[in-house]
Parts: C-alpha cells; structure tokens; sequence
C-alpha cells in the first residue's frame, strides 16, 4: 500500500524565522510585513504540493525577561507579530488548493469572535481554513489583553474545553439549505433552519462544508463537529464563570 505524506508550512507572520538572527540574512528579504512576502511563500507552497500553511500565534513581544522590550526591539527578536488571520486572506488570495491554518487563543478572545472569524475565511476562500486550538502561555499576553495575570492552568483548560463547544455550535447553526436567496418571494433564508445558541446566533450563513475545521487542539476535551457536544460541569469553570461572562450552553 502507497503511503502519502502531508505537508505543513510551519510559518510566523513575523519579522524573521524561527531563527531570530535570519533577518540580517544578506539575502532576506525586508518587506515581512507585505501581503506580497507571504503571497510568494503561498504561491511556492502551493507549487511544492504542500497541502497546508500553518502559522502560529502569539499575542505579545517575548519581553518578559526583566519586563524590558528593549533588547527585543533592538535586536529584532520577535518583535512584529502580525494577525495570521489577515494574512492567511492574502495569501488564499493567490491560491486555488492549499490549507490556511492558524492558530487563535482560547482565553482572550471571544468563541463567537473565533467563529466568525474563521467562517468567514473559510468562505474567502472556499471551504480551505482551519483553527489551532491553544490557550496562549505567559502574563505579557494577558497584560496586552487587559489581564492582571495569565489564568491558572485548569482554569484555562477548562475555559477552552467550552470555548470549543461554543464555537463548534456556532458553526452549526445554519443547517444545509438554511439560505433560500428567492428574489421573487422576498426569502433570503429559512428561519427554521437557523438554530440559536443560548446567548445568541453566528450572523455568517453556512460555510461552504457546513462545519468549521479544527487542525489541532490542546484541550483535554476532544469534540468534533460530528460528536455529541457535552455541558460542562467542572467545579473550576463554574468558579471562572462567577468572574467572567458566560456564553450559555450549547444547544444544537
């Protein structure tokens, strides 16, 4: 039996690679921050048949040495960190078949934000997007979020493992055939196939595969869009929902 690779282009929309140094390269390019840098990288992607473009993400400077972005800035560690989101639309822009994967934090953004957002590159570009699922890592990303702190580890785990199941109910809400689009009738869509969760509606329609795809997730829960989707009950949530807004159960 023939066995078939898959290939990944592990990427970061940053001013270097994952050698911090590689920007002093002579023959490195200056423009990391233009849609054409990151078209290019998709267009030689797509002609080496890699199946996807995957970044990952990081919500602040690696700073936390001494609280300083000094030496960060200065010496370009790391210091640009673009939205993988935005760039991901550019580069699905100039291609027909390749992946666009990226990864986006369970604990500070909202499930109805992440839904959206992914649906809709996913329609941008013809059922290709994909989300990795992680809870993010240190306190300057919970600085620059507004956070006095980074949330404990189960706490944050158990705030993804509902995250997912929110998202992945959003995803869900437009049923197949939900869009009607009559022109004569005056019908855009079909109310009755449009299910609600308990504090609200994705406003999106469906994507073009009626489900959100998730590439990987961290959390200890696993739930895919064909799974039944549990209510949670852990102790450590109800703690975190005393302090935060909940986003009500999910109800398919």
């Amino acid at each position: 039996m023939t066995r078939q690779m898959a290939l990944v282009g592990f990427l970061q929309a940053q001013n270097c690679t994952n050698l911090p140094s590689s920007w002093r390269h002579p023959e490195s390019r200056d423009d990391s921050m233009s849609a054409d840098y990151y078209q290019e990288i998709a267009r030689i992607l797509e002609a080496g048949k890699f199946h996807m473009a995957f970044f990952d993400d990081r919500l602040a400077m690696p700073d936390r040495y001494g609280n300083d972005h000094a030496h960060t800035v200065e010496y370009g560690i790391r210091c640009v960190k673009m939205d993988p989101i935005i760039v991901l639309t550019t580069m699905g822009m100039v291609t027909d078949k390749l992946g666009l994967a990226s990864t986006c934090s369970t604990t500070y953004y909202e499930p109805f934000d992440v839904a959206r957002r992914f649906a809709t590159l996913d329609l941008m570009t013809g059922g290709r997007a994909a989300w990795n699922v992680v809870t993010s890592v240190n306190d300057g990303e919970a600085l620059n979020m507004g956070k006095q702190a980074h949330l404990e580890h189960d706490l944050r785990y158990d705030r993804a493992d509902e995250f997912m199941e929110v998202v992945l109910g959003h995803w869900d809400c437009w049923e197949d055939g939900a869009l009607i689009i009559d022109k004569k009738s005056g019908r855009f869509a079909d109310p009755t196939k449009v299910k609600r969760l308990e504090l609200g509606v994705l406003n999106l329609g469906a994507t073009p595969d009626s489900a959100g795809q998730v590439l990987i997730d961290e959390v200890r829960t696993r739930v895919t869009p064909a799974a039944p989707v549990p209510v949670p009950t852990s102790p450590i949530w109800a703690k975190y929902a005393q302090e935060e807004t909940s986003w009500g159960k999910v109800t398919r």
